[in-house]
């Protein structure tokens, strides 16, 4: 559902979004080939649980001044489940779980804000800044699980809801030195809050610089550098089953250096042909797996 309004200068959103799934079935059962003295005659699954999700969001756009434009967008959402869960095993009562269902109810906002400008006509200037959040407000326990609905049994295991907040600020500036070469040049600051997670902060600096080139109108080169450093809080490894020394990549302390090249030639008005080239090289200097 949307209600939207534009004039010259402001134009608006209102919308509302809903997904609501329902499988109509809470699990799968089968026949066991081959049950033994420790396994059932059957097995059973779990399916997906009957779930919905409703957000509401804004999104408006305003011109300053001839050469400057504000966007920005906010929203806020929520996720939830509350199917029973089944018993650890085939034949078992549910008493032993300690929750009835997850109860899952997940929360999650957005907001964006973005500028820009033309001071003057060979620079143009981009801001924005961006920012997420997830707060899983679903139960927490700790199971004791029958492996493949036999006898024998696993754990405990804890569920952990993940919560995080994303900030991120994007600058750029594009100067036009003539009708063939064009400078732009990039930084960004990414920060990364987590709960029940093996690092509890990233931060993230980068710069870039990229050259484009239009040396005929049916070609276009772009020639791009650029350099990301991330620095990683304290790791703790939240899996009890976790080997202490490996780190997830996208969670530990970098150092990315990252060349690029795109080759675009348009031989005739109807085919365009592309080509494009990348190479990163990662540095994991305190990580020894």
């Amino acid at each position: 559902i949307k209600l939207g309004f534009a004039d010259k200068k402001m134009q608006w959103e209102l919308g509302y979004n809903m997904s609501l799934f329902d499988d109509n079935q809470d699990s799968l059962t089968w026949d066991n080939f081959q049950p033994g003295p420790d396994m059932p005659d059957v097995g059973r699954l779990a399916l997906p649980p009957d779930n919905q999700f409703h957000q509401a969001s804004l999104t408006a756009a305003y011109q300053v001044a001839d050469t400057t434009r504000l966007t920005t967008l906010v929203s806020a959402g929520v996720m939830l489940q509350d199917d029973d869960f089944q018993p650890y095993r085939v034949g078992a009562s549910t008493a032993a779980l300690p929750e009835n269902s997850l109860d899952g109810k997940v929360y999650v906002y957005s907001a964006r804000l973005g500028m820009t400008s033309r001071p003057f006509r060979p620079l143009r200037l981009n801001m924005s800044y961006r920012y997420d959040e997830r707060n899983n407000d679903s139960s927490h326990g700790r199971y004791t699980y029958n492996i493949l609905d036999s006898d024998n049994t696993a754990g405990p295991v804890s569920n952990r809801p993940l919560n995080y907040r994303k900030q991120k600020i994007d600058l750029s500036g594009q100067y036009r030195f003539n009708r063939y070469v064009d400078g732009v040049l990039g930084y960004a600051y990414g920060k990364v809050d987590r709960d029940n997670a093996d690092a509890e902060e990233n931060q993230e600096n980068s710069v870039s610089a990229q050259l484009k080139l239009h040396p005929r109108a049916d070609l276009d080169l772009s020639v791009m550098l650029s350099r990301m450093d991330r620095d990683a809080s304290g790791y703790l490894a939240e899996s009890e089953n976790q080997n202490p020394l490996v780190r997830k990549y996208y969670m530990a302390d970098d150092k990315q250096d990252k060349a690029g090249l795109t080759l675009s030639y348009m031989p005739h008005s109807t085919v365009t042909l592309g080509l494009s080239a990348d190479y990163l090289k990662d540095d994991y200097d305190k990580t020894s797996i």
